[in-house]
């Protein structure tokens, strides 16, 4: 008789094939967003470096929205410790992207012992989600403080214990704190375990008895948090008003929610194949009927949960939020394709299984090659992009000696200004004489045109790609304070 070990088999629940499986989808995820890292810089994020992380502004102002004050925290830690480059500025967004990898795949396994593969190798390989682990923004902590919050709800309707509940109630706040935006997925998985509580305990007075602790603590956590921004925009007004996000008339709310659905999808699913996109609803559609079909009521609740509390927000607000806002759905899309995927293939011989999961695994390590030999993540413009800028800064430095003023406009601005501050360029000084002074015009051709900085007859000095740069001196024309920024050094 021989003594080898007989060979894994795929479809086992045991930890360790699966554990071997998602070591390598994570470092395949690990391996796509290093790739994207560098890419130029954008609007938003150069603004919270130019704003929050250079000229000494404090962390905590909340001027404008673009504070994502929980992540702000984290990339003033990483520059700290490792300077204010790109790669750094991004380290913690990064880290967050990766993380969810592990994530959702551990939550998968909560619902279906031999899920969790294909939604860890979706979350590693989609290019939203690779766009948001490669910006120096919050989002991509949403994503992952709403799995743990799942994970966490789940661990807590297996064993109502005070961990459990302190888990929920700080994943909570520190979304909250990251972006106030993260209310959407709140009232979706606050209702979710509301009403699968009810299922296991129809006695009321219990159930109040654990959710409302629950629920202070978790307001108790996020007015903690949210002390100094309290104290430094003197009160809580800013937290509740986004000027790029506005209240509109219900006719025309109404007439856009279909333009804005087809904009989700498109973002989220952009250089994704068709063919895999539909089969994915599918699936996900399969995982929902799995769930029915079980009697589990926390899979069958969790997405009318989580639609109906998303709901309720976009209706109370009654505006359209930035497409991003809606980043939490992705793992929930993700996390049911594959308990539909696992409800299809779990009555597969361990040989087919393991080819399967073979063949899935080649097709994710093919398609993520071919997002890094195009380029694709670096070409979307989400945000606010202007992958020339870099350029135009290398150009314009040996001309800039502060008594220059330099007129540009959304999205060229701050890019262009987080790389002069890169390339040491002088910033404009806070006195200059308008009928003397040389202005440098920056053009996004792809955005706006020359007449819209300027009137008068400017020179053209520079061209490339989108970028176009112009001269001229206009004593009529006013000036203001453009590039002024006390710039530390990038690197």
């Amino acid at each position: 008789m021989s003594d080898a070990a007989p060979a894994p088999d795929p479809t086992d629940s045991s930890p360790r094939p699966g554990l071997f499986a998602l070591w390598a989808v994570t470092l395949l995820g690990v391996g796509i967003r290093a790739f994207f890292m560098a890419q130029p810089m954008r609007l938003d994020e150069a603004y919270t470096f130019l704003y929050y992380l250079n000229d000494g502004r404090d962390l905590f102002l909340y001027n404008v929205p673009n504070n994502h004050v929980f992540h702000t925290l984290l990339a003033k830690l990483a520059v700290l410790i490792g300077g204010m480059s790109p790669v750094i500025l991004r380290l913690p967004a990064f880290i967050a992207g990766v993380l969810c990898i592990p994530a959702v795949f551990f939550v998968a396994r909560r619902f279906n012992p031999k899920a969790g593969l294909l939604a860890a190798l979706g979350m590693a390989i989609l290019p939203y989600m690779i766009l948001y682990s490669t910006m120096a923004r919050g989002y991509s902590l949403i994503v992952l403080f709403t799995l743990l919050l799942i994970f966490a709800i789940q661990g807590y309707l297996e064993n109502p214990t005070l961990k459990h509940a302190t888990l929920i109630a700080l994943f909570s706040a520190l979304g909250l704190f990251t972006i106030p935006t993260m209310t959407f997925p709140l009232a979706g998985l606050y209702l979710w375990l509301t009403l699968v509580m009810l299922t296991k305990s129809r006695n009321l007075l219990t159930l109040l008895r654990q959710l409302l602790p629950m629920l202070g603590l978790t307001a108790l956590l996020t007015i903690v948090f949210y002390i100094p921004v309290l104290i430094v925009n003197n009160g809580p007004g800013t937290l509740f008003s986004n000027p790029y996000v506005n209240a509109r008339p219900w006719k025309d709310f109404l007439a856009h929610i279909a333009p804005h659905l087809s904009q989700i999808i498109g973002d989220f699913f952009r250089d994704v194949p068709s063919a895999a996109k539909y089969f994915g609803f599918l699936l996900a559609g399969i995982g929902v009927w799995a769930a029915v079909r079980r009697r589990d009521w926390a899979g069958t609740l969790l997405i009318p949960c989580i639609l109906l509390g998303a709901l309720v927000i976009f209706f109370t607000k009654q505006a359209i939020p930035f497409v991003r806002t809606w980043i939490y759905l992705i793992p929930f899309y993700l996390l049911f394709a594959d308990l539909g995927y696992s409800a299809l293939t779990e009555k597969l011989s361990p040989t087919l299984a393991r080819t399967v999961t073979t063949l899935m695994l080649l097709a994710g390590l093919v398609y993520a090659a071919t997002l890094a030999s195009t380029n694709a993540i670096a070409r979307y413009a989400d945000t606010g992009s202007f992958p020339e800028a870099q350029t135009v800064a290398r150009y314009m430095k040996p001309l800039l000696t502060g008594n220059e003023f330099i007129a540009v406009m959304d999205t060229a601005n701050f890019p262009l200004y987080y790389y002069l501050c890169d390339e040491n360029a002088p910033t404009q000084k806070p006195t200059l004489d308008p009928k003397t002074v040389k202005r440098y015009f920056v053009v996004q051709k792809s955005w706006y045109k020359l007449s819209d900085l300027t009137k008068k007859p400017a020179e053209l000095v520079f061209e490339y790609g989108d970028a176009a740069v112009y001269t001229s001196v206009s004593p009529s024309e006013r000036i203001w304070p453009g590039f002024v920024f006390a710039c530390r050094a990038a690197h």
